[in-house]
């Protein structure tokens, strides 16, 4: 090699030139591929850079590239020494020039091991950095995503949003009487559920939609992309889901329920006008009942309506003993709820939880005085088909328009409520089986030669009624069912008439359905 060279001092210099080219552009391109890689992690980590953790490899990083540039110069003095060296002139000094060389080739060497050393413990840092990001953004305790993340991910959604007339949805979930849960098991059990529960929230929505843990008991529903429809549909599964779920406690399966409020972004939302909305529907829920999904139209909140009854409108005969206990368990009186909270928002008049305790109040005073008591269940026919071919805004007109009709046709002692979506309850005080017959007949019939104005039409209404009158063995429970047992007869006559209680002997007149169990 040394005797080649010897023979050519212009090729020597040539090819000395190109090697020291080469590595310089070695160098360069190791020094633009750190940089790359170390603004790509500033990127990644985002606000977490300024924590003492993060800041490590810039330091390592800083101490490599200091190396590095000690090569380089190095290098760069080899470079100019053997620009310098004339072969011809100094043929007797062959051994300087393998000298350099040699020192060029270690330079070299060095350098190459220097640049990988460096972009393996980048790759590592990198990694690591990730990992703390996505630590950052996760809930310790469920594994979802964090308080944080939420944050972020709304405003992004809400801009995306807004920005390409996209539908996006935002779903508070909250799990009912959680602090009574943790006072009766422990704050460990209630730990243990709280996992439970984010586990099937998060088994229960496709993976586009982010489920976080909002604080404490209550999580957060960000829906891009999905419309009203599918949002109504996802809480009331998610109800359904976790309603349906046991959870270990001590060994033992418990159930739990929660309550959940909805509301899609609208023109011109904010975050907060968002959060306020779905926050607004979600204490409706509770202050309903809970375990129900409500949500937020914009000027008003409304129920979404439950699984069952949109599986089996006309209600079958299944005794719905379970449903009506759920909402008959008041665990807060009305005195203690603001007015909002004790009328229903879609017809005005007085939420369940105000009738049942007023039918409690009126069964305990016919059982010490002997008054008699009656109910009327009252079911508007047709209803589901009513909202699927006229939408939901004309179903909530039908149902203002029976609710103040109703509201116009009893006493001032006499007690009213919605108590499903199609669905009224009217209880009357006072009144014999017979009195209570002629109401609902008065009532039936008054309907049905009313009309509502549609965009089609006017619209014809029709109702099914179920009458019962208590006895002394009777609660609200039995009470309730039994008059919803009365309609199901009525529907099963085909509608627009009025049933009795199977207890009850009557003769079978016009606009009353017969009593099948009796022959009558």
């Amino acid at each position: 090699m040394l005797h080649l060279l010897a023979g050519d001092t212009a090729g020597i210099a040539a090819l000395l030139s190109l090697a020291a080219l080469q590595f310089v552009a070695g160098l360069c391109a190791g020094r633009w591929l750190w940089g790359r890689n170390a603004n790509a992690n500033r990127r990644r980590t985002g606000t977490i850079q300024e924590s003492k953790h993060n800041r490590r490899p810039a330091v390592a990083g800083n101490s490599r590239t200091t190396r590095a540039g000690q090569l380089a110069d190095e290098l760069a003095s080899i470079q100019c020494e053997l620009a310098l060296y004339d072969a011809a002139e100094h043929e007797e000094e062959q051994t300087t020039l393998s000298q350099l060389l040699t020192r060029m080739g270690d330079v070299n060497r060095e350098l190459f091991a220097e640049l990988q050393a460096t972009e393996y413990q980048l790759a590592q840092q990198a990694c690591e950095i990730e990992s703390h990001a996505v630590d950052a953004r996760t809930d310790a305790l469920t594994g979802l995503r964090n308080r944080r993340a939420f944050d972020d991910e709304l405003q992004a959604q809400l801009l995306n949003a807004l920005h390409h007339n996209q539908p996006t949805s935002l779903m508070l979930v909250d799990v009912d009487h959680f602090k009574a849960f943790n006072d009766t098991y422990g704050h460990q059990a209630g730990d243990d559920v709280l996992r439970g529960v984010a586990r099937v929230l998060y088994d229960c929505v496709p993976e586009t939609n982010l489920v976080c843990r909002y604080g404490g008991e209550e999580f957060a529903l960000i829906l891009p992309g999905e419309t009203l429809t599918n949002s109504q549909r996802i809480a009331e599964q998610l109800r359904l889901a976790v309603e349906n779920a046991s959870f270990a406690v001590d060994g033992r399966a418990v159930q739990l329920t929660v309550s959940s409020g909805l509301t899609p972004a609208l023109a011109n939302d904010t975050t907060e006008s968002l959060l306020r909305r779905a926050d607004e529907a979600l204490y409706a829920a509770k202050a309903a009942g809970r375990n129900q999904a409500w949500w937020h139209e914009g000027t008003r909140v409304k129920p979404i309506a439950r699984a069952w009854r949109v599986a089996e409108p006309n209600r079958s005969a299944a005794d719905p003993s379970q449903t009506t206990r759920e909402w008959l368990s008041c665990d807060v009186t009305a005195d203690e709820l603001p007015l909002d909270a004790l009328l229903d928002a879609v017809t005005g008049l007085p939420r369940r939880r105000v009738f049942a305790e007023d039918l409690r109040r009126r069964l305990d005073e016919q059982r010490r005085v002997g008054t008699p008591l009656s109910l009327i269940a009252l079911n508007i026919d047709a209803f589901s088909a009513i909202n699927r071919s006229l939408g939901d805004d004309m179903g909530d007109g039908v149902l203002r328009a029976v609710s103040q009709f109703l509201a116009a046709s009893v006493r001032a002692m006499d007690s009213l409520t919605r108590y499903q979506a199609d669905e009224f309850l009217i209880m009357l005080p006072a009144t014999s089986i017979a009195a209570a017959i002629q109401t609902a007949e008065r009532m039936r019939q008054e309907i049905s030669q009313r009309t509502v104005d549609t965009p089609a039409g006017n619209l014809s209404i029709t109702v099914s009624i179920g009458v019962a009158e208590a006895n002394d063995q009777d609660d609200a429970v039995s009470l309730v069912n039994r008059a919803l047992s009365a309609i199901v007869r009525a529907k099963a006559a085909g509608g627009n008439c009025t049933s009795l209680d199977h207890a009850v002997m009557t003769s079978a007149s016009h606009g009353i359905a017969p009593d099948s169990a009796d022959g009558t």
